[in-house]
This record gives C-alpha cells, structure tokens and sequence, in this order.
C-alpha cells in the first residue's frame, strides 16, 4: 500500500514532490471511557496512483484527517472516508 519515501544520496525523494499524494490518517479507534481517539493522526505518502487508490477502496479502519497534498488530475477522496 504506501511505502516509506526512498531517498537518494544527498537525502532527496526520488520521485517529483507535484506527483506525491500525501494524507493526514488515523485510525478510527475511540476509547470507551472518554471517546477520545487511541490514536494519533500522522502522515501517509502514496508514490503511485494506484496504492491511492487501493487506499480509497480498502482504508481498512483509517479515516482521513487532512489532505496534505493532492496533485492536479488526482480524484478527491469521498467525503465517507474524512473524520
């Protein structure tokens, strides 16, 4: 699904920064006394449209907190799937 981004020697990403989808997600687990969130929102990095994509069919228990990063021809995410 996404992948860690993979740098190069000098520390640069090895693809564009316009073609990465970057997402703010979290997991949607509450606790049962307070019905704060267990979990933290952090960044998630999709290289390829089509782990994006995976993403949008299957988020597997994780909701979408802010969108960092949504290169120009990307589909916007369903509302369904934002917190």
């Amino acid at each position: 699904m996404a992948r860690p981004k993979k740098e190069d020697a000098k520390g640069q990403s090895s693809a564009p920064k316009n073609s990465i989808i970057v997402l703010k997600l979290i997991k949607r687990e509450f606790s049962p006394v307070d019905g704060k969130p267990l979990f933290k929102p952090y960044d998630c990095t999709f290289s390829t449209k089509r782990d994006y994509e995976q993403f949008l069919r299957f988020p597997n228990g994780l909701s979408i907190v802010e969108v960092v990063n949504l290169p120009s021809g990307i589909q916007e995410p369903p509302k369904e799937l934002f917190i």
